[in-house]
């Protein structure tokens, strides 16, 4: 919408991620160590890479998949999203895992005309 478009000549960020990294409702880290001190469930924990297979991921599923109030989002718009449910092949290797699992794909190719 107009207002949100002309947010971006304001000397303040235009997205929400901001006011919730200054409320510390979000947290970002560059090392699953760092998050010690932040630590607070529930949690979500966005995913890029489909196959969950390396990466700081493993350590949240370990941590926090047992948790039925965390969530993980699978972001990667080239998931193959057919048969979306807790019994995923790329789930199986993390069973059991009690979190939600969701499917939300962040398409980066969209102009900020097309995501508005």
């Amino acid at each position: 919408n107009k207002s949100q478009a002309e947010r971006v000549y304001l000397p303040e960020s235009p997205f929400i991620h901001n006011d919730l990294i200054a409320s510390g409702r979000l947290t970002i880290v560059a090392d699953v160590h760092a998050l010690g001190a932040v630590y607070r469930e529930p949690c979500v924990v966005f995913a890029g890479h489909p196959s969950l297979r390396f990466g700081p991921v493993l350590h949240f599923l370990r941590r926090w998949g047992s948790n039925p109030a965390n969530a993980l989002v699978l972001a990667d718009p080239y998931w193959n999203k057919v048969g979306m449910d807790n019994a995923w092949p790329i789930m199986q290797p993390h069973h059991p895992v009690q979190m939600r699992v969701m499917f939300a794909p962040l398409d980066t190719r969209l102009s900020s005309a097309q995501a508005a």
